[in-house]
């Protein structure tokens, strides 16, 4: 799970109902667009200034620090490596659809599935937006930027960074259309290249899937590269 493969259940069953795409650990994101105001960050779309206010109602992203990130760390650019925990929630009803935190119930037919909560596990994932990651919106990459670690934001992304006018059967919930969302992330590795994120990691997200969740709740926040 730390190499960031969702699972929605075996022998593809992972549907979504009606018009719905899955979006499990196969599932889609959307282009974005960035820029940045101040301690409460604003992330939006860029072009000429008539086609930001526009446009800003749809496409911009407002983020939060609730906890400082350690003094020393750098902050995550694009094409970064970082290693987070998140809970993502769907705004207007405060319904949990996706989170790496564990003790959830999946959202599938797959009666295994249906029997077994869910594992801490973290993800690890680039920060770029043109190398789309498994269930990880451009919203929520765009939240992470500036981000160090150990820092604890709030994100609250709009459906046009989300997943748009398409329904999405995620891990734990189904997401409607146009659907605004909010992210509680935090940072625990930040670095140039996947296996330095993983410096310390001994066994979370490495051997088969029986494996893959064994010692991630071992895993805290720390600088394992001085990136700047």
């Amino acid at each position: 799970r730390v190499s960031g493969a969702y699972f929605l259940g075996g022998g593809g069953d992972a549907s979504g109902r009606g018009s719905a795409v899955s979006v499990g650990r196969r599932g889609i994101v959307r282009a974005g667009l960035v820029g940045v105001i101040g301690k409460t960050i604003m992330l939006g779309a860029g072009g000429s200034r008539k086609a930001i206010a526009e446009e800003a109602p749809s496409s911009t992203i407002q983020v939060s620090t609730i906890q400082a990130g350690l003094e020393n760390s750098p902050s995550a650019r694009k094409g970064d490596w970082v290693m987070v925990d998140y809970v993502g929630k769907i705004k207007a009803t405060g319904e949990i659809f996706d989170s790496t935190r564990g003790g959830m119930v999946y959202n599938t037919q797959n009666e295994f599935l249906k029997a077994m909560t869910s594992d801490y596990s973290p993800r690890l994932f680039q920060l770029n937006e043109k190398n789309p990651q498994p269930g990880i919106v451009n919203g929520l990459m765009q939240a992470i930027e500036g981000m160090k670690v150990g820092e604890v934001r709030v994100a609250t992304v709009p459906s046009s960074l989300g997943f748009g006018d398409i329904a999405t059967n995620a891990p734990f919930k189904f997401v409607p259309p146009k659907s605004e969302l909010e992210y509680e992330i935090r940072v625990l590795r930040l670095a140039s290249e996947p296996y330095l994120a993983m410096r310390g990691v001994v066994r979370c997200g490495l051997g088969g899937q029986a494996a893959q969740t064994s010692g991630c709740k071992d895993v805290e926040p720390v600088i394992t590269e001085q990136l700047r």
